[in-house]
């Protein structure tokens, strides 16, 4: 990882109490994930969560599919806490692993054969020899047949995308302070938050054209609005 800022429980507390709460049509992105799963998976036992955060996608899965096994992978001691407080371990129906997904080897410990991997608003903090490092990892953790989604944020080709997703990340946050902050004093506190630094952003359709050159098919954007992006691929096989 670039730098030790979601160690921070400040910093992951803004994130989770804050940040993650004004993200644009973040339940249809969740809502096209879980389409997904169901469009392409006749049984879903084992699920990995990679860049778990709180835990709430695992939640959300679970809800849909009571009997599959989660596995929960994190960077973020204090993210894994806050998932473990919702969710507790339970092995091995539940089990968490705090893990530097962008290292080589981050995987040792995890037994391959999922159904479903999933990642939401995680792999864009690591480099991208690792991103697609990681990406032919989770090729090979997968069951033939399984498929890979990834919820995040990615790199506008120019300056406009960016910007409207500012505006509507600035807006948002004016509104959920019921107007006890100026939209100036809002987009401050939006430029200048801690996790902003951790970001490493590669655009949707290099990141689909990696995927597809490690074997996977079905590879598609299929949710995009401004810099978040809901794309997916499946590992071959039945």
């Amino acid at each position: 990882m670039p730098c030790n800022a979601w160690q921070n429980l400040t910093v992951v507390k803004g994130y989770l109490e804050g940040t993650r709460q004004l993200i644009p049509l973040a339940e249809p992105q969740i809502d096209v994930m879980m389409r997904l799963i169901q469009a392409t998976q006749s049984k879903v036992s084992r699920v990995l969560d990679i860049g778990c955060g709180d835990g709430i996608i695992g939640r959300i899965i679970r809800a849909a599919y009571p009997e599959c096994t989660l596995v929960f992978v994190d960077y973020s001691k204090p993210m894994l806490d806050a998932a473990m407080a919702t969710l507790p371990p339970q092995p091995p129906k539940t089990t968490y692993y705090l893990a530097d997904f962008g290292e080589v080897g981050w995987q040792k410990d995890i037994t391959s054969g999922f159904d479903v991997i999933v990642s939401r608003f995680a792999i864009h903090h690591v480099p991208h020899e690792a991103k697609q490092r990681l990406y032919e990892e989770v090729f090979e953790m997968l069951n033939p047949g399984g498929i890979f989604v990834n919820i995040e944020h990615v790199a506008s080709h120019g300056s406009l995308g960016e910007r409207l997703f500012d505006d509507l990340m600035i807006d948002a946050l004016h509104r959920q302070s019921e107007q006890s902050i100026t939209r100036e004093e809002a987009a401050e506190a939006f430029q200048n938050r801690q996790d902003k630094e951790t970001n490493i952003l590669a655009p949707v359709e290099e990141q689909c054209g990696w995927l597809r050159r490690i074997g996977f098919i079905e590879v598609d954007v299929y949710l995009k609005v401004t810099v978040l992006a809901v794309f997916a691929g499946i590992r071959p096989g039945s």
